[in-house]
C-alpha cells in the first residue's frame, strides 16, 4: 500500500488518533474530528487539512468539517471527495450563469468559487442540482435555497423590487453585482 509521504502522514496521524480514542474513526463526532484536525495540523499544514478533513467528510460523514477547522481553499477538498475535477462543471455553470445574469464572476474570482464549492460540499455532491436538496437538510444549515441554475428573474433588473430574491446571505457577497 504505497503512496506519496503527505498521505502517509496523515493516513498514520489517524490511525494514532484511533487508538487513543480506543475508537473507529468513523464512529467520532464532528466535535473529535475537529479537535484531530486543528491539534495535528496548525495553522501551517493546510494540505495535511485537506487530506483528514476529507476523510472525515468521506468516512463519517461530516459536511460543514471544513466550516469547523478553517479550510482556507476548498479545492483541494473537492478534488478529494469527489475527485480530480469534478466539480468542473458546476463551476462552469454558475460562470455561464453569472454572465447571462450580465453579471461577472471575474471581479471576484476565489468568492464565486469558493462559494460554490462550500454549497456543493454541503450538498455532499458536485453537481449543482443537487445543492437544492441541502437547503432542508439539518447538517447543512446556511446552504442556498435554491440552485444556481433555477433564478425567476434576472437580478440585473434595473427595478430593486423586480430583483430575484438573493439565495445567500447578502453579507457574503456584499459589493458584489
Amino acid at each position: 500500500m504505497g503512496g506519496n509521504a503527505l498521505t502517509d502522514s496523515a493516513r498514520n496521524m489517524l490511525l494514532m488518533e484511533v487508538g487513543r480514542h480506543s475508537r473507529a474513526y468513523w464512529a467520532w463526532d464532528e466535535q473529535i474530528w475537529t479537535v484531530f484536525v486543528a491539534s495535528v495540523t496548525g495553522e501551517i499544514r493546510h494540505r495535511r487539512r485537506a487530506h483528514l478533513v476529507a476523510w472525515g467528510y468521506l468516512f463519517g460523514g461530516h459536511r460543514r468539517l471544513h466550516h469547523r477547522v478553517g479550510m482556507p481553499k476548498l479545492r483541494p477538498l473537492a478534488d478529494f471527495v469527489f475527485g480530480h475535477g469534478a466539480v468542473d462543471p458546476a463551476l462552469e455553470q454558475v460562470c455561464t450563469l453569472l454572465e447571462r445574469w450580465e453579471t461577472s464572476p471575474k471581479s471576484q474570482p476565489e468568492l464565486v468559487r469558493s462559494s460554490v464549492l462550500d454549497a456543493l460540499l454541503s450538498a455532499g455532491s458536485p453537481h449543482l442540482k443537487d445543492v437544492t436538496g441541502a437547503a432542508g437538510s439539518s447538517r447543512c444549515p446556511g446552504s442556498w435555497r435554491r440552485t444556481a441554475s433555477s433564478p425567476s428573474r434576472s437580478p440585473a433588473a434595473t427595478n430593486s423590487a423586480e430583483r430575484v430574491r438573493r439565495p445567500w446571505p447578502r453579507s457574503r457577497w456584499s459589493g458584489w453585482r
